[in-house]
């Protein structure tokens, strides 16, 4: 790998595909509650994992309300 960088590179080249199709599927308007919640808790590990840290509880908090808003048709605050 360090005498021979070129074919290092070449192996890695040959693990990416050549095509990536990406579907839209609606977003977050097309998923349940239930999948906004596990998605948030994700992302939030994910942040976690790289070392971000924990974000603030009220935060988590205001970003589920809004999320819980959006999926039932509440326009934002003080109408949920």
């Amino acid at each position: 790998m360090k005498t021979q960088p070129a074919i290092f590179l070449k192996m890695l080249v040959l693990l990416v595909p050549r095509e990536l199709q990406i579907e839209h599927r609606g977003g977050v308007k097309g998923m349940t509650e239930e999948q906004i919640v596990d998605a948030i808790e994700a992302i939030e590990g994910f942040r976690s994992a790289l070392g971000y840290g924990p974000r603030r509880a009220a935060t988590r908090g205001a970003t589920r309300l809004r999320t819980l808003q959006a999926t039932r048709g509440g326009g934002g605050r003080g109408d949920g």
